[in-house]
């Protein structure tokens, strides 16, 4: 079978057989083609030096020289080349403490992870298969090349990555792999929380990711999210879990954006559901900055988890009422939510409405009110409390009747008030 590869990769690997060297692709992009998938990138492994790779092209980056990876560039697109090499030990399993470069394919493709991702191909010479790889695709099967201890005592996120592809590709995990990643789960603790988060992330947002749940069996949640594995261990906890994951499909042919949001609020929302709302929110806020998530995610994540138990009825006051209560972007991650538990004619009600009080100017925020703060001084109003007071009062109103937005009619009612008060 021949690989469609695109034009640049196959100009950089013919350009480099040209001059004498090897040249192939090499890892994910092979096992994605064959699987019949777009591969997110193209990587390409040489038996050229990275000066020799730099002298054949015109415009190329140091991105990793010492690791013997240059980035070529060709017009506004980049591509990896990195020259054949052998790793050397390992420290903090995660990195190798040094590398030395090597003119053998099959030593390069030895050092890495799983069978799947160590093929290589060019056009010449076609597929380079030297551990089973194409078997294992055939078969649904993740193994590690040669030794699973060894492999994972060398990178421990490897462990999880395991179950990533897993969860990705709908494939099992083989046996020996699985006892070595069982055995050595602890060693997970060092790894990098951005790391762990770019892992879990991929699994949860991925066609299986109740896959996660094997996970949990091996030991793994209890080292990487101590929460959840603690959540599984409580009556019908996993079997809760496992019906959270799979409602993740609903979302899927959301902008990842979006879907990375949903997912992660719907599974920290399971995983904390046996606690009242404030240390629900607190909870989920803390995992989420635990691993390092940017700070708009653990805003709407934590938000979402808060007010997952929040119960709207399908009137024009209690959704504008929740929509001042939520902000509104919160209230439209939090209606995608309901979907998944909600009946849909409900849904459906609350989305009509929703639209209709949206197709017609209305206030559901302080700033949309047709006064201001200035406005009230003016009449009589303090600064301060009082000040604040008055306006959430006007608003207040304004979500039951918001006919009474303008400004004549705010000022009217505003006076009143302050004459009361005085």
């Amino acid at each position: 079978m021949k690989i469609n590869m695109p034009e640049n990769v196959t100009f950089i690997i013919e350009r480099l057989i040209e001059n004498g060297y090897e040249a192939y692709a090499v890892g994910g992009c092979v096992r994605d083609v064959m699987l019949g998938r777009e591969p997110e990138d193209w990587d390409i492994t040489t038996g050229a030096s990275p000066y020799e790779v730099k002298k054949l092209f015109k415009r190329t980056v140091d991105t990793g020289i010492k690791h013997g990876t240059v980035t070529v560039m060709i017009e506004k697109e980049s591509y990896e080349v990195t020259t054949f090499r052998i790793d050397g030990v390992y420290e903090n399993f995660r990195h190798p403490k040094e590398v030395s470069f090597t003119t053998s394919l099959s030593e390069d493709l030895m050092r890495r992870d799983f069978t799947i991702n160590a093929m290589a191909y060019n056009h010449t010479v076609g597929y380079v298969d030297i551990f089973g790889g194409r078997e294992d695709l055939n078969t649904k099967i993740i193994r590690c090349v040669r030794d699973p201890l060894l492999r994972f005592n060398e990178d421990a996120l490897r462990i999880l990555r395991a179950f990533r592809f897993s969860a990705q590709l709908g494939f099992t995990i083989e046996e020996n792999t699985l006892s070595a990643a069982k055995s050595l789960a602890t060693a997970l603790q060092n790894i990098s929380s951005e790391r762990i988060r770019e892992e879990l992330n991929k699994l949860l947002l991925s066609a299986y990711p109740e896959r996660l749940l094997e996970a949990f069996h091996a030991g793994i949640l209890a080292v990487i999210l101590p929460e959840a594995d603690a959540f599984c261990h409580t009556t019908n906890g996993e079997e809760r879990l496992r019906q959270t994951l799979l409602s993740f499909s609903k979302f899927s042919d959301r902008p990842a954006r979006e879907c990375q949001i949903l997912c992660w609020a719907l599974f920290l929302q399971t995983i904390t559901e046996n606690q009242d709302n404030e240390v629900r929110y607190d909870l989920s806020k803390n995992i989420t900055r635990r691993l390092k998530f940017d700070n708009e995610t653990i805003y709407y994540v934590s938000k979402l988890v808060f007010y997952s138990t929040y119960e709207l009825k399908s009137d024009e006051v209690s959704i504008r009422t929740a929509m001042s209560e939520m902000e509104e972007c919160i209230y439209d991650y939090y209606l995608e939510m309901l979907s998944v538990k909600e009946d849909v004619n409900y849904l459906k009600a609350l989305r009509e409405m929703t639209y209709k009080i949206r197709s017609v100017p209305y206030c559901v925020t302080l700033k949309q009110l047709a006064v201001k703060g200035n406005d009230l001084i003016a009449i009589g109003c303090s600064p301060g409390k009082e000040l604040g007071h008055l306006l959430q009062q006007l608003l207040s109103e304004v979500l039951i009747h918001p006919e009474l937005n303008t400004k004549p009619q705010l000022l009217a009612l505003s006076a009143r008030t302050i004459s009361k008060n005085k």
